[in-house]
């Protein structure tokens, strides 16, 4: 009976890794991943590995904040 109880309570569960907002990570990707390309061939060469660790960076604060700002205006909404 426990057993039973405990099984439906993992099945009913949503998985882990459910990306919501796959569609902001496409599109920031399609903007951002052809101008960073650039930006790592257009600077010297000592500095390309400087850049390859910020322009990531970059990319995923954009993608963070933009879901930040989504939950913000729907928790504003809900409050209204």
């Amino acid at each position: 009976m426990i057993w039973q109880k405990a099984c439906e309570n993992i099945y009913k569960e949503e998985p882990v890794f459910k990306n919501r907002h796959w569609k902001k990570y496409l599109i920031l990707l399609v903007i951002t991943l052809p101008v960073f390309i650039v930006f790592i061939f257009m600077l010297p060469h000592d500095k390309r590995p400087i850049a390859l660790g910020i322009c990531p960076s970059i990319f995923w604060i954009l993608y963070y904040s933009w879901i930040a700002v989504e939950n913000r205006k729907k928790r504003d909404r809900t409050n209204i």
